[in-house]
């Protein structure tokens, strides 16, 4: 397989394509690293595969429904 096309091309293809990002691919929010218990941990992973969505997706939902209580109601910016 050596000297294909794509071999052939492949020095070339920064310099035609330059640093375009793809449309298709989405932006990255930053996040940073929590603690939780193991056993909330191991629920979170459940959902998270039964439902087909990402852990941090299902965390950040958590969260907020957190946050949301009147509770904290005094510690967030309205």
């Amino acid at each position: 397989m050596a000297g294909d096309f794509l071999d052939k091309f492949a020095p070339k293809s920064k310099e035609l394509l330059g640093n375009q990002k793809s449309p298709y691919k989405l932006g990255k929010e930053p996040s940073k690293t929590a603690q939780i218990r193991l056993s909330t941990y191991k629920d979170i992973k459940r959902i998270a595969f039964e439902s087909d969505e990402k852990v941090v997706d299902i965390l950040d939902d958590l969260i907020q429904i957190g946050l949301r209580d009147s509770k904290y109601s005094n510690y967030l910016k309205k």
